[in-house]
């Protein structure tokens, strides 16, 4: 039960996610665009105090993108279930670097989706992806 709340909860906020408006002036991309572009992109730890407390969910980051499309310019955490598990989300992000983009006129923005999940004593991190619906979790 617990977990099927957790995956309503889930779709929920990526639906939600979808739905936000880019701020002025910055063309939206497409979250699997984003990630395919990605040339270094580490995943978030799972913070250990969030990890000990049981605390798993979906964060939910817009993100802009300097003018030539290479580095990370803007991060906001627009959904988390903890302050611990936005900011370790922020501090991944950062270090995320991209491919050159072709067309300078446009900034590029979207958003990006991580499920923190736990299994066990341990704690995951997914993207959509690679987010197991059903089955072993690994």
């Amino acid at each position: 039960m617990r977990i099927a709340i957790f995956f309503q909860s889930c779709i929920s906020v990526y639906t939600l996610a979808a739905q936000l408006t880019p701020l002025p002036s910055y063309g939206f991309t497409s979250e699997g665009v984003i990630r395919a572009r990605a040339i270094t992109a580490p995943k978030p730890s799972y913070p250990l105090d969030a990890l000990r407390s049981g605390t798993s969910g979906v964060v939910v980051a817009a993100i802009s993108l300097t003018a030539n499309g290479t580095n990370v310019s803007r991060v906001e955490i627009v959904e988390a279930p903890s302050p611990l598990l936005g900011a370790a989300v922020d501090k991944a992000i950062r270090s995320w670097h991209f491919a050159a983009w072709e067309d300078n006129s446009t900034k590029v923005s979207a958003k990006l989706t991580f499920y923190f999940v736990i299994k066990g004593r341990r704690g995951s991190v997914f993207n959509p992806s690679e987010m197991p619906l059903f089955g072993k979790l690994n």
